[in-house]
């Protein structure tokens, strides 16, 4: 089986998964970043250690949130474009995965908002995977989803279009 990483990229704080092993990427100003501009040299370097250290082979990375607009999009397209050159440098091809195939796949539709919605989020998370993997953001919590996802449309087959042209894409890369 191919190594496969999966990344929920933004930011603050982009998730990463790639073979049991969890990781994010963040970008908070305790770390000193304070600018869209150090952030994103951030995520350029700690995704190429990432991909040095784990060596995937292939890339899901999920789309822009539905409804995203103006700024959000500008800025999850420049965290993307950084990750895609990271994996097209390194030889990595790459998948888009829209987020509403591996949410409705995983079953997974749970508002990020209200009282204690960040650990019913990774409890939710923990449960999906079986209690084998203990997540300390949201991002990584999706990171593993996108992953899980891809591979049941890949071992149990599609069921919608969305999920069948996935299929197509991963094919030929598996």
């Amino acid at each position: 089986m191919k190594r496969i990483i999966s990344i929920d990229p933004s930011l603050r704080s982009t998730g990463v998964y790639c073979v049991g092993k969890l990781y994010t990427i963040a970008t908070p100003a305790e770390k000193g970043i304070n600018n869209t501009n150090e952030a994103l040299e951030n995520i350029l370097f700690d995704i190429r250690s990432f991909v040095i250290g784990h060596k995937p082979d292939l890339c899901l990375i999920e789309d822009y949130a539905h409804g995203a607009r103006g700024n959000a999009v500008t800025t999850i397209a420049e965290v993307k474009g950084i990750i895609k050159s990271v994996m097209f440098d390194s030889g990595i091809p790459v998948i888009v995965v829209n987020i509403s195939v591996w949410k409705d796949v995983m079953a997974f539709n749970m508002p990020k908002k209200g009282k204690g919605w960040r650990r019913n989020y990774l409890k939710r998370g923990t449960n999906k995977a079986g209690g084998a993997l203990e997540f300390s953001s949201p991002d990584e919590v999706d990171a593993f989803l996108i992953y899980r996802a891809v591979m049941a449309i890949v071992n149990v087959g599609p069921r919608t279009d969305g999920q069948r042209n996935l299929l197509q894409e991963v094919k030929k890369w598996l």
